[in-house]
């Protein structure tokens, strides 16, 4: 059996804003019932998603009920109900638009990680072969290579500490170079 609200008037919003200030839990579900559904259709309109509606309008009322000794709306009551009702659904709408903005920005980020892993993954199995190429090499020809590679010596001046002619040096790294890039072309495509 419902309960008869016909005592309260709309059109008295000084009475509904004393009465729900004293705690007058009967005039607010008046005032709820009256007015609920009304504003959730409109903030169904901004937001587009009819629960989350419902929620906010419901917040809209738990924090007047909440505040009810210090609750002084500016105008009158509907104008208030919908007012307070429109901010929070913009407010929602700003939020989820930051953890959208979150979303993005962190799946990018992730995936941005993820390539820097792989990338470098990537450089460190090529180092790996490359060192295993060099390993390879005959003594002679790995020699050569390291010194010109790692040590930064000229042909010339490799040909002066080995005590090899210029030409075998040039012939070593000929050979050094093209068995490296035969062991790294699975890296090279």
């Amino acid at each position: 059996m419902g309960k008869s609200f016909s005592k309260y008037k709309l059109n008295d919003d000084s009475h509904f804003i004393s009465e729900i200030q004293a705690g007058n839990a009967e005039c607010f579900e008046f005032l709820f019932r009256n007015y609920y559904y009304g504003l959730c259709r409109f903030v169904a309109g901004i937001i587009k998603s009819p629960s989350v509606a419902e929620d906010i309008v419901q917040d809209v009322f738990l924090n007047i009920w909440q505040n009810k000794k210090g609750w002084l709306p500016h105008g009158n009551i509907k104008t208030y109900l919908y007012k307070a009702s429109k901010n929070c659904a913009i407010n929602y709408l700003k939020h989820l638009t930051v953890v959208n903005n979150w979303a993005e920005f962190s799946t990018k980020h992730m995936a941005s990680s993820c390539d820097n892993l792989e990338n470098e993954y990537i450089q460190k199995e090529i180092l790996l072969s490359i060192n295993k190429a060099i390993e390879k090499l005959p003594e002679k020809c790995r020699i050569i290579f390291l010194l010109q590679r790692q040590e930064g010596l000229t042909y010339k001046e490799i040909s002066e500490v080995l005590n090899i002619s210029l030409s075998t040096v040039e012939t070593q790294m000929g050979r050094a170079l093209k068995k490296i890039r035969t062991l790294l072309f699975p890296f090279l495509s």
